[in-house]
């Protein structure tokens, strides 16, 4: 995919590295907080693998767990859910090394007033190749993005050597 050039950080420097998070241990989760309005769009990159069967990642935007989540991908679609559904990471039975990987673009996240949306690259191993795309919707039109949280939907845990990655991209 290429990002046209009017939304690459208006300095010139590309993207910004916001946080960078890698568990040393399991997990249920991970949490990105604090996350400062200072850029106009966020790109998260993740490599997730679950300690068991269940390979659904989910993701809620500052902590909102109501019905407020709607999203539609190239195997599913949920509409009034609590959580969006944005990818696939390996389980315990695809091969030690392989990790599955969700790439999250975030337009514009930091405008209040509106409905935040998103847009999803997902892939991963479990016996088979699993790829997907999709995008959501966030029916909150009060808040600005400023805490992500990405976790399995069955519950779960995400386990040592999940790493998260988050960037800003141009200057609000």
């Amino acid at each position: 995919m290429q990002i046209p050039a009017t939304q690459i950080n208006a300095a010139g420097g590309g993207p910004t590295l916001i946080t960078s998070t890698t568990l040393g241990a399991p997990a249920a989760s991970i949490d990105l907080t604090s996350i400062s309005a200072a850029y106009k769009h966020l790109w998260l990159m993740a490599r997730l693998r679950t300690d068991s069967g269940s390979n659904d990642v989910g993701m809620r935007w500052n902590n909102d767990s109501g019905s407020n989540y709607w999203t539609i991908n190239t195997l599913s679609a949920s509409a009034s859910a609590t959580l969006f559904t944005v990818g696939y990471c390996s389980t315990s039975t695809a091969p030690a090394d392989q990790f599955g990987t969700v790439q999250i673009w975030m337009p514009f996240y930091s405008i209040t007033g509106g409905k935040g949306h998103n847009a999803v690259w997902t892939g991963s191993t479990v016996g088979a190749i699993f790829t997907g795309t999709g995008s959501g919707l966030w029916n909150n039109n009060t808040a600005a993005i400023n805490r992500i949280t990405l976790f399995t939907n069955g519950g779960s845990n995400l386990v040592a050597g999940s790493t998260v990655e988050l960037y800003g991209f141009g200057v609000a």
